[in-house]
């Protein structure tokens, strides 16, 4: 009888665990101001982004790099969309835009970004990658969430 109580507990624990684990991303305020949930991948229909990997530890500047290739991700005017670091309380903590740097009118363009920030925060945080969308329409934003940790 003990065993099977503590088989029980060992299986509790472990589907515990695994639902932290899985949920982890979405602990945060969803700060998309559309109905569509954060995207939480390396690479996601139309956006790849090659720095930050996803939870790696970073302090400022933050350095940011990656491409866009169609599916709502384009470049126009020089950019191909913006970024934003988000604490676990929803500060922005910084922001600026993802300027590109190859030519923006191709279909694939890549793009940098380095995000400076002034904070004694330590822990958790959320990179928010947003689409360029010279239409304003709504319902082509686009927004992707990238967790990391500031060190």
């Amino acid at each position: 009888m003990k065993k099977g109580i503590l088989i029980l507990i060992i299986l509790a624990i472990i589907i515990a665990i695994s639902i932290a684990i899985l949920s982890w991303p979405f602990i945060f305020k969803n700060q998309n101001n559309s109905n569509q949930e954060p995207i939480l991948q390396n690479k996601v229909e139309g956006i790849h982004i090659l720095s930050p990997r996803v939870m790696a530890q970073v302090s400022s500047p933050i350095k940011i790099s990656g491409k866009v290739d169609g599916a709502g991700w384009s470049g126009f005017e020089g950019q191909v969309g913006n970024i934003k670091l988000v604490d676990p309380n929803g500060n922005v903590l910084a922001e600026t835009s993802l300027l590109a740097t190859t030519e923006w009118t191709k279909q694939e363009v890549a793009f940098e970004a380095e995000l400076s920030f002034d904070s004694k925060f330590k822990g958790p945080a959320i990179l928010f990658f947003h689409n360029e969308n010279p239409s304003s329409d709504p319902a082509k934003d686009k927004e992707v969430a990238w967790p990391v940790f500031i060190r």
